[in-house]
């Protein structure tokens, strides 16, 4: 008797578990908790992206930038820009103070990859803008992670 107990809470277990996993995968959830992005922090790093990019898109800034710019350069106008922009002082909704904290990052050039880019770093968020072949500039940009220098997709 004490078997059929013991089988029968057994098969109730699994029963209750099965139901369990089929009401889990329906609804797309799981036990493990999810990590979160740290791009979308408290931090608004999507905005600093969309800033730095209408700042290489725009005609009227790539003007103020220049076009064929590399390296050192590059970065000392695009902070020189980015302070006539800002004028030193920002209220939190206006264009472009959300990159008007960030400096040429010096200690660490770019890597390999990218010989003549230009790297800016404000805490823990570094950009890359890298002189294009048709003169245009490319972004990019990652969060770095605890002792990180460089980020994960820069080459040595």
């Amino acid at each position: 008797m004490t078997y059929l107990y013991a089988g029968l809470g057994i098969a109730m277990l699994t029963g209750i578990m099965a139901i369990f996993e089929m009401s889990l995968s329906l609804t797309g959830r799981t036990l493990i908790p999810a990590q979160e992005d740290p791009y979308f922090q408290a931090v608004n790093f999507s905005a600093i992206d969309r800033d730095f990019l209408k700042l290489l898109n725009e005609n009227s800034h790539l003007n103020a930038i220049g076009k064929n710019e590399k390296r050192s350069i590059l970065c000392q106008k695009i902070e020189s820009h980015i302070e006539s922009l800002t004028k030193g002082k920002c209220p939190p909704q206006v264009e472009f103070c959300a990159i008007k904290d960030f400096k040429e990052d010096a200690s660490v050039s770019p890597g390999s990859d990218v010989p003549f880019a230009c790297a800016l770093r404000s805490l823990s968020y570094r950009v890359i803008v890298n002189p294009g072949i048709s003169q245009d500039y490319q972004l990019f940009s990652c969060i770095l992670d605890g002792n990180d220098e460089r980020c994960s997709f820069e080459g040595s």
